[in-house]
């Protein structure tokens, strides 16, 4: 009956994952009857008896004497962070609504200035709602964790308030909110993401495989509402309520009655056996990951209600290697093909139904470092590539007839460039005037004609048709220097030439102004 009870208990606290141990008993008592709560007690003396043999730490709802002479501990212990109410109040107008920034489980979270050695100081003040199932336990917990740890991807706990009812955490400020927020951000760049992936492994590194304090912490609710970012988009691990300190050469535990994480990122053997270890932290960030390349949460609700948890399909994708179906549409073409191959495939890992089998996040560190490494290289050869073009300048005569004349040799697909000349466009703001174009290379290279019929402007792909020529036109821009005078400029790849033409590095080019017929003015 035990093994039943510790399975049912599992499944409950997943579905009600804010039991208090009052709750608990009567829940048990309703289902199993008096002899499912000696089973309960039993279960539970198990527990305390293995935390107390092994080593790890767990301030359990319920134990009312052990949770008092912790309080007076931690109290002794870390009473230079404690700070008064009253600044509190001060540095957040009385808790007003203009400096609401947030909420969760715990409660609500206001920013506000505090006075500190190193001067004014923006800070964030995460206020216990007593109202909901989280409560000491998890504030004494944050406290003792981020206390202990100390790790440029973890949140800084500066200052805490113990004062009649309320309790009060107060954090460095993180400017860009959390991680969750900027999923969908078009202008969140792949290289962004992958330092904020680097970012969170670290900080999971330092937690489950520490150096100096000699005990891991099993976070446990690893999701992208508790990555905050900087103002430089590091990312920092925060909300250690549902944490668990432990020896560092203790590879598992065992947990029943505590809360298990959150829906979506949770283990899901976790879930059915209650059973805890580092991998399962590893889940919940391979969950991350692919919320980060593809641009969106893991689960879907409609009007407050889940309606489709999103990592089964994420999984079957990249077993049948269909990425292209679920990566962020703003992401691609940003991605190097081999980097976004090993991305997939550690994300991919960490989710492996067995936990065993599963990497460490040391591994996830490395693998993830290493495709960083290979989107920068990627990067550099572009900017390389850049480089060895030429600049062509030359002034374009404009008259009010014909915008633009100007003669541009490059790759295929490219666009037609951002124009920042009002005269250049008709007075549909949209259309280009038909005119001729020609350049010249010098005189070992073919002239060449093109006719631009249609464009939009500023980055977008330009309707084009083309004369006599296998080339089309390169990106340029335009700037208006008055007098009725335009500068053109644009980028010349060496290898942009003709089929038939002798290669040469780097091309020189000619701009030619056109004449009122769209002919070419000279030769």
């Amino acid at each position: 009956m035990t093994d039943e009870i510790r399975r049912a208990l599992c499944k409950h606290n997943k579905d009600n994952p804010s039991l208090t141990q009052k709750q608990l008993q009567e829940w048990v008592h309703s289902n199993y009857g008096l002899q499912g709560l000696k089973k309960l007690s039993k279960i539970e003396k198990e527990e305390r008896k293995r935390d107390r043999a092994t080593g790890w730490t767990d301030l359990e709802t319920g134990h009312h004497t052990h949770l008092m002479i912790s309080i007076m501990f931690f109290l002794e212990e870390f009473h230079h962070l404690k700070i008064q109410l009253q600044d509190v109040l001060i540095a957040t107008d009385n808790f007003g609504p203009n400096k609401l920034i947030g909420h969760g489980g715990f409660g609500q979270v206001y920013r506000g200035e505090l006075v500190l050695p190193e001067g004014r100081v923006m800070v964030a003040f995460k206020r216990l709602d007593r109202k909901f199932g989280q409560g000491n336990t998890e504030f004494w917990k944050e406290i003792m964790m981020l206390s202990k740890c100390k790790h440029e991807n973890l949140v800084s706990l500066i200052h805490f308030c113990f004062e009649g009812d309320e309790r009060i955490l107060v954090y460095k400020y993180a400017p860009r909110g959390s991680l969750d927020r900027h999923l969908s951000d078009t202008s969140l760049t792949w290289m962004h993401r992958l330092k904020i992936c680097v970012g969170i492994a670290r900080g999971l590194n330092y937690l489950h495989d520490p150096m100096e304090t000699k005990q891991r912490v099993l976070h446990r609710d690893i999701k992208s509402a508790n990555i905050l970012l900087d103002e430089n988009w590091n990312a920092k691990v925060s909300d250690f309520g549902l944490s668990k300190l432990g020896p560092a050469n203790q590879p598992q535990t065992f947990l029943v009655s505590n809360v298990v994480g959150t829906l979506g990122y949770c283990d899901p053997s976790y879930f059915e056996t209650g059973l805890l270890s580092k991998e399962t932290d590893v889940y919940a960030f391979g969950v991350v990951l692919f919320e980060v390349i593809c641009g969106r949460l893991c689960c879907e609700y409609r009007k407050n209600e889940l309606v489709h948890i999103l990592v089964p399909l994420w999984k079957k994708c990249v077993d049948e290697k269909k990425l292209d179906d679920i990566i962020c549409h703003s992401l691609k073409g940003q991605i190097d093909d081999d980097s976004l191959m090993r991305f997939s495939t550690i994300a991919n890992r960490c989710l492996h139904k067995n936990h065993r089998k599963r990497p460490t996040i040391g591994k996830v560190l490395k693998e993830l470092e290493a495709v960083l490494k290979q989107q920068l290289i990627a990067v550099n050869e572009k900017e390389a590539e850049s480089s060895q073009m030429t600049t062509a300048t030359a002034s374009v005569i404009s008259s009010s007839s014909i915008a633009l004349f100007a003669n541009v040799l490059g790759r295929k697909g490219t666009s037609v460039a951002r124009v920042k000349k009002t005269g250049v466009l008709s007075d549909d703001g949209y259309t280009w005037r038909k005119y001729g174009q020609k350049y010249v290379l010098n005189s070992q290279h073919p002239r060449c004609y093109y006719r631009c019929i249609h464009s939009k402007l500023y980055g977008c792909p330009a309707k084009k048709q083309v004369h006599g020529c296998q080339q089309e036109p390169e990106t340029f821009e335009v700037t208006y220097h008055g007098d009725h005078t335009c500068i053109v400029s644009s980028s010349m790849p060496s290898k942009a030439m003709t089929s038939h033409s002798p290669p040469l590095s780097p091309p020189t080019v000619q701009w030619l102004s056109m004449d009122m017929a769209g002919q070419p003015s000279g030769d």
